[in-house]
């Protein structure tokens, strides 16, 4: 009988976990649901938004959201990836959608922090979520070090690589995003925010 008792606790330990587990899961669709159908942030959060249309189908380096003026959105508005990533700005809102240019648009130029030393440099954008700079060639960076717009706490990119030859004195360095821009599906709208301009 004992055993009989042990092994029929054990299978309802088992049925309340599972339980527990699919609640945590309902409850967080339930959270991101309220977000996604009421819009109505708190003060000063951020609005997520749904990217109706990528780089790949919008024009180069730009992002359709379907967030605008009736959700509080405004020309200027910084939008970011996940609270850590900043990618560019909202350049026209229209009701109900808004146009997010990249930072990384080709010909975007760009005052950032690199490295360690926090070094100051002219970020160029080139497209597809990739950057170019040019540091002298002793200035110390390594892959993976962030690059952080003048002001912001954010970064836009991460180094890739560096190229640099004996007979130039400064090194070439190259960054991307941190994220597939054509795959993304969400963003974050910082409403009235200091937002990085071209």
């Amino acid at each position: 009988e004992l055993l009989a008792e042990n092994e029929r606790l054990r299978e309802e330990n088992a049925r309340l976990s599972l339980k527990g587990a699919l609640y945590d899961e309902l409850h967080a669709t339930v959270v991101r649901l309220e977000m996604l159908l009421l819009r109505t942030p708190e003060d000063g959060a951020p609005i997520l938004a749904h990217v109706i249309a990528s780089p790949a189908g919008s024009p180069y380096d730009s992002f359709v959201i379907d967030v605008g003026l009736s959700d509080g959105v405004s020309v200027g508005d910084q939008v970011i990836y996940d609270e850590t990533i900043v990618l560019g700005s909202v350049t026209l809102a229209t009701e109900h959608a808004s146009r997010v240019a990249l930072l990384s648009s080709p010909g975007t130029m760009i005052e950032a922090s690199i490295g360690t030393n926090a070094s100051v440099v002219t970020v160029e954008g080139r497209g597809g979520g990739m950057f170019v700079m040019k540091l002298p060639k002793d200035a110390v960076v390594s892959a993976h070090d962030a690059i952080v717009p003048r002001g912001d706490t954010k970064a836009l990119g991460f180094v890739a690589q560096t190229e640099s030859n004996d007979s130039d004195a400064f090194q070439t360095v190259y960054a991307v995003m941190p994220i597939n821009l054509f795959e993304t599906r969400e963003v974050l709208v910082l409403r009235g925010d200091d937002t990085i301009h071209e």
